[in-house]
């Protein structure tokens, strides 16, 4: 009976095989993120009375560490006052999330004084990633 078979009597099987691999191919080649867009730390050192560096490239979401190497206590407070880290003694660190909406404004940032000692300023530029993409396995 399969000598009987005509080409057209494959077609389905083919397409199923056909659809079925296609399917399996375009999710190994879909656009994949290289670079996760999952919270980044960044570590900020206060020594001398200067925060160095001075401008981060951040987002919301970030994490921000404030690392107090000098002699003297020192704070990290946004000029609009929206947040602020507290007192930072000598030898202790804070950290804090950049609260959304912080710098909200096309290429705008947010930034950043001590209260103690206010010629020390600093502050984080909004970055908004690119997401970079793969072609996948292939």
């Amino acid at each position: 009976m399969a000598a009987n078979r005509q080409p057209a009597d494959y077609l389905p099987a083919r397409r199923n095989w056909l659809g079925g691999t296609l399917s399996v191919a375009g999710w190994l080649v879909l656009p994949l993120p290289l670079k996760g867009l999952a919270a980044t730390t960044h570590e900020i050192v206060i020594s001398s009375l200067v925060f160095a560096p001075q401008q981060i490239s951040a987002r919301a979401g970030d994490r921000v560490t404030w690392r107090n190497d000098d002699i003297v206590p020192h704070t990290a407070t946004a000029t609009d006052h929206s947040w602020d880290t507290g007192i930072i003694e000598p030898g202790q660190q804070i950290t804090l999330e950049i609260p959304a909406g912080a710098g909200a404004g096309a290429g705008a940032g947010a930034t950043y004084y001590c209260l103690y000692h206010p010629s020390m300023k600093g502050g984080f530029a909004e970055h908004r990633y690119k997401p970079v993409f793969s072609a996948g396995l292939f």
